[in-house]
């Protein structure tokens, strides 16, 4: 199978911990992996395909935290959470209204 990634994808040590906004709503979350065009995230409650999410992510020791806004482009469930894919439309270093 041939990857039609456009970004390569970190792999995220300890599964870090993240907060998305989502409908007005703060959810937590755990970061699987990430690259410059998106995220992977565990849930433990469902959202919906094309759902806007806003989160702030302190992920990378080198790299200072940083804001982004994403749409959920793939959802599934896994086990007793949701794996959800973003694909990111906005990456800042500071604070993107939700």
């Amino acid at each position: 199978m041939d990857e039609k990634r456009k970004f390569n994808r970190w792999q995220v040590d300890n599964h870090n911990n993240a907060v998305v906004a989502c409908e007005g709503k703060d959810r937590k979350a755990e970061l699987i992996d990430i690259s410059a065009g998106g995220m992977k995230l565990a849930l433990s409650d469902h959202l919906d395909l094309g759902a806007i999410i806003y989160s702030k992510l302190d992920v990378l020791s080198d790299i200072k935290p940083f804001f982004v806004k994403g749409k959920i482009i793939r959802i599934e469930q896994k086990e007793k959470n949701f794996e959800a894919v973003v694909e990111f439309d906005q990456v800042s270093t500071v604070p993107l209204g939700n």
